[in-house]
């Protein structure tokens, strides 16, 4: 009898994993309720080209919209381009003289129920009060107030923010650094602290309400003022590095990506 043996060796089991890296967020430009996008960073929105040092006649706008800023001052007193301010970018630089833009046709700003305002920048001065974003109707060559679509700096008091006809102060701590400052309005809700919110750099603020938020915006807002008031006075001093309103309040996932997007772009912390 001849026997016969045997040996069968498994190859042993390869195990693969695969590591799948998020694409990142990129905001949408096509969003048919971003009404306003402006980026400093990007030289090519800049009316001469954005060569350091170079004053603006034109900051254009990147939304489907084309709501572009135009200078309220004269040829010697307007925003300025300047070069490597923050993470290695180009900001605008507001000199505190007369150097408001008014962006015009805004009338899709009207009687909404819903808005966000996301605003990158800084100030130089912590101390005097200045106007960053002013919501405003158009009379001739003057300007009304509408009390809404306004962040202001207070002074030593922070930030005043206004909507809807109402205004809060916020706890935000006012230094000389680049933030990232959102405004949520919602008036599809009761109760000032829901219909109104400030965050700065990703973190809920606490507001203080000196009048009540309505449930709607003004039925007569047609521009927004960056850099100056109504009356074109309270001149921001300080640096601006972007700008975006929609006619909606995002979702709290588009807020954080949002955010998180514009703060790394930045370089803040």
């Amino acid at each position: 009898k001849i026997l016969h043996s045997e040996t069968i060796t498994t190859a042993p089991t390869k195990t693969y994993t695969s590591s799948l890296t998020p694409s990142p967020f990129v905001l949408t430009i096509s969003d048919p309720s971003l009404q306003v996008y402006y980026d400093a960073s990007d030289t090519s929105t800049y009316n001469p080209s954005g060569i350091n040092g170079t004053q603006i006649t034109q900051w254009s706008d990147k939304s489907a919209t084309a709501h572009n800023a135009a200078p309220l001052g004269a040829v010697s007193t307007r925003p300025t381009v300047s070069s490597n301010i923050q993470n290695g970018l180009t900001a605008l630089y507001f000199d505190q003289n007369d150097d408001g833009l008014e962006i015009p046709g805004l009338t899709l700003l009207q009687g909404l129920t819903g808005s966000t305002i996301i605003w990158v920048g800084k100030t130089l001065d912590s101390g005097d009060k200045q106007q960053i974003l002013c919501g405003a109707d158009k009379v001739g060559s003057s300007f009304v107030a509408v009390n809404g679509f306004e962040l202001e700096i207070a002074g030593s008091a922070s930030y005043i923010i206004a909507m809807a006809g109402g205004s809060a102060s916020s706890d935000a701590t006012l230094d000389n650094n680049f933030h990232v400052h959102t405004i949520l309005f919602d008036g599809t809700v009761t109760g000032n602290s829901y219909r109104l919110k400030h965050r700065v750099d990703g973190l809920d603020r606490t507001l203080s309400f000196s009048s009540n938020i309505g449930a709607t915006t003004s039925s007569i807002i047609d521009s927004l003022i960056l850099g100056a008031d109504e009356g074109l006075l309270k001149d921001f001093y300080g640096y601006m590095g972007g700008l975006l309103i929609y006619t909606r309040k995002l979702s709290n996932t588009e807020v954080t990506n949002t955010e998180n997007f514009l703060k790394t772009q930045w370089g803040i912390l």
